[in-house]
């Protein structure tokens, strides 16, 4: 009142710094309550627009949505690329790149624990030949990003991929390199090279 302001002013000014110290934590509590409550509005709407169109998503990603994306084939990319593009994008031709494919497939089945059966993944399981033409585009000096909008596929499955290949590829017996100690056979492997050297060079 009248009498506290006029013999104790500081202990009013006190008092009423408080007050209005109190006030504000008030206020930015009711503001982070709002927003809390916004986003879980704005969650719900979404859920409930997803189920009207029949999306569903979900993810490992604790409160994050999954991208819907919608995946391409190898034979969609080459369809769409042509032979000549998709030979210097992949430094080989399709045939090559399938001759490859079926050498590594029983490694990279188990590398991946593919079961063709199964489709537990939001988007669909990663189809092999995708990880194999990932890998390869990404040693032919591709990005990470362009890569995943060409296959639609998310950029972990294509740095993933690199690991993939490269463990099923040391898992196939096929590409062993041996190093022959024979003589003989030491000069079979000259006399292939000296075969396909155009300038003729004879070790």
């Amino acid at each position: 009142d009248h009498r506290n302001i006029c013999h104790k002013p500081y202990r009013y000014l006190l008092h009423k710094s408080s007050m209005v110290s109190s006030l504000g934590q008030h206020r930015n509590r009711l503001l982070q309550t709002n927003a809390v409550a916004y986003s879980v509005v704005n969650k719900i709407k979404q859920k409930g627009k997803d189920m009207r169109a029949g999306i569903t998503r979900s993810s490992s990603r604790k409160g994050r949505f999954t991208v819907i994306r919608k995946q391409r084939s190898v034979r969609q990319v080459y369809s769409e690329s042509g032979k000549g593009v998709f030979c210097r994008a992949y430094r080989m031709n399709l045939d090559t790149f399938f001759n490859l494919y079926q050498e590594i497939k029983p490694s990279l089945f188990r590398v991946l624990a593919y079961n063709p059966d199964r489709d537990f993944a939001p988007n669909g399981r990663v189809h092999p030949t995708v990880c194999l033409a990932c890998f390869l585009r990404i040693y032919a000096g591709g990005e990470a990003p362009d890569i995943r909008s060409t296959f639609g596929v998310s950029k972990s499955v294509v740095h993933d991929s690199v690991d993939y290949i490269a463990q099923a590829v040391n898992e196939t017996h096929r590409f062993d390199i041996t190093f022959p100690t024979d003589h003989s056979e030491q000069q079979k492997i000259t006399d292939g090279f000296k075969a396909l050297s155009d300038v003729d060079i004879d070790i």
